[in-house]
């Protein structure tokens, strides 16, 4: 993730796959949820009715931009899969 402009920007890189390997996202309550095995970390994201993004709900408190963005970019994948947005 990136500023540009003054926006944000999910550029994809090498440092930031779309799909993470330290991540596991999953449904739950129809919530997405990425969180770190064995615990640490997690955070959550809804879609909102008529919306094509994913809002973050809750999260467990961090200052690792690097963790964040890779929690974003596995729920945003997990939410394709599930055609919740495209």
């Amino acid at each position: 993730m990136a500023i540009r402009g003054g926006r944000w920007s999910l550029a994809k890189s090498k440092r930031h796959p779309a799909k993470s390997s330290r991540l596991i996202a999953e449904v739950q309550k129809g919530n997405v949820v990425v969180s770190l095995p064995g615990g640490g970390f997690t955070a959550v994201y809804y879609r909102t009715a008529r919306r094509p993004h994913l809002t973050l709900r809750e999260r467990t408190k961090t200052d690792d931009q690097e963790l964040l963005a890779e929690a974003l970019q596995a729920a945003v994948a997990k939410a394709r899969e599930l055609g919740w947005i495209v």
